[in-house]
């Protein structure tokens, strides 16, 4: 799917290039390894498995070792991706729904931005998400004919 975005001021639609991206928000790479962030998010204490959790997350990570490169986004999401989500126990309930690809759109800084989730935890209530809480939004470092990919995870961000 084309990664566009529809001005709301003149209703054309556009797909983002990265350099656009980057100028338009004034994104500035942090260049410390990693970011106060993302250190912050990684100090979270790791979920214990059990013995048959371990094995199934071994197995897919040296799967994904071997063959991700030559993986389509489907396969990525239906051998890898699906299998490691399970290891989390998300089990949806009143508050909490899992979903993927599903369209989410925001409008930053009066620029609408739109863009096909890959997987998401929200608010909702069967197929129909309200609040999103978490995103997840796989790279694909290739070029292709739905846009540039650093530009396409920029705008899921």
């Amino acid at each position: 799917m084309a990664k566009t975005n529809k001005n709301q001021s003149n209703g054309v639609s556009k797909m983002w290039r990265e350099a656009e991206l980057i100028q338009k928000f004034q994104l500035q790479r942090i260049l410390e390894q990693p970011s106060p962030l993302l250190e912050e998010w990684l100090a979270v204490q790791m979920p214990v498995l059990t013995a048959g959790e371990q094995y199934v997350f071994d197995t897919n990570l040296l799967k994904a070792k071997k063959s991700l490169r030559s993986w389509s986004e489907e396969d990525l999401k239906v051998k890898f991706i699906g299998n490691i989500l399970e290891l989390g126990h998300l089990i949806d309930d009143d508050q909490v729904v899992g979903y993927f690809d599903k369209i989410i759109s925001a409008t930053v800084e009066g620029t609408y931005l739109t863009v096909k989730s890959d997987f998401m935890l929200a608010k909702g209530f069967l197929n129909v998400f309200e609040t999103p809480y978490f995103h997840f939004q796989e790279y694909k470092p290739q070029l292709n004919p739905s846009g540039e990919p650093m530009a396409q995870l920029l705008e899921a961000f």
